[in-house]
């Protein structure tokens, strides 16, 4: 039940930058802007780069390179001070390690003027901002629980008794273990026993409304896309969410309907009450804004 498959993850950081790239082109009056990417060198990213080639100018974007430092680098001045003299407008990012917190601390150290969005799992942390100094200031990343927006009914009482049992820290993808045990909870109460071959029909049938969304499962044979026996992804379903950090807080600024539109998986033409525009940072505004 966490995370979602690298087909739904890349499905919605894509998504997400595309709402990136359209507000650009309306704020800053851009017809094609330049996409820089910046993934962490481990063996589960590689597809990522592979799809950000392809993907990224079928979107419309102008991609003026790819770095790859390590997900446990202390130092990304090298590939930031060439990010820089490459002269992007968005720089897309996919860091599960460490490397997260040195690129958003010493990107903002260097003023680079270019909206950061994608994957930084590090930012779903409250302790994010600290760890940068302050510095993150802008970073916009896939996130799964929102502070303060309710994606169901349950998302903002489990957020606040998360923060009160740990002492104020945010749930981040991982708390999704809370999800399937309270789901099983609810399956095996229905089908009144633990026999494995009982549950399965049961849980093939599930229908639950919980923190992130419902989850329901992919029946086996189902018609394109095909993802038997996987969670159901999509407005409705499971989407996940996007995140920006503005001054040590976070405001949701994905899905936002205005930039949404009928795909596969749904009509994403929709939000989730409290979402926001995101703020363009007034470096990028400065620099580009004709």
């Amino acid at each position: 039940m966490t995370p979602y498959n690298e087909t739904f993850l890349v499905t919605s950081d894509f998504k997400m930058l595309a709402m990136v790239g359209e507000r650009l082109k309306q704020e800053l009056g851009l017809e094609k802007p330049r996409i820089a990417v910046i993934v962490e060198k481990l063996e589960w990213t590689q597809k990522m780069v592979l799809a950000s080639k392809v993907r990224l100018p079928q979107m419309g974007f102008e991609v003026v390179g790819v770095w790859q430092p390590s997900d446990t680098a202390t130092d990304v001045t090298a590939e930031l001070t060439a990010i820089a003299k490459a002269d992007p407008h968005i720089i897309f990012t996919t860091f599960s390690g460490p490397v997260g917190i040195t690129y958003a601390k010493q990107r903002g150290e260097l003023k680079i003027p270019a909206v950061s969005a994608g994957i930084i799992v590090e930012a779903q942390k409250k302790d994010f901002w600290e760890a940068t100094g302050g510095k993150a200031n802008h970073e916009i990343i896939l996130n799964v629980y929102p502070k303060g927006i309710a994606v169901t009914s349950n998302t903002i009482p489990f957020f606040e008794e998360f923060e009160r049992r740990t002492g104020g820290q945010w749930p981040i993808y991982t708390a999704g273990t809370y999800e399937a045990l309270m789901a099983v909870k609810q399956d095996i109460e229905k089908a009144q026993t633990l026999d494995a071959d009982a549950l399965v029909p049961v849980i093939e049938q599930r229908n639950y409304e919980g923190v992130i969304g419902k989850f329901a499962y992919y029946p086996v044979g189902s018609p394109p896309p095909k993802f038997p026996h996987d969670i159901v992804y999509g407005p409705d379903y499971i989407t996940g969410v996007g995140t920006q950090w503005i001054d040590g807080e976070t405001l949701c600024v994905w899905p936002k309907k205005e930039y949404g539109a009928v795909d596969d998986y749904g009509d994403w033409r929709f939000e989730y009450p409290g979402t926001v525009p995101f703020v363009i940072a007034p470096e990028v505004l400065a620099k580009f804004k004709k």
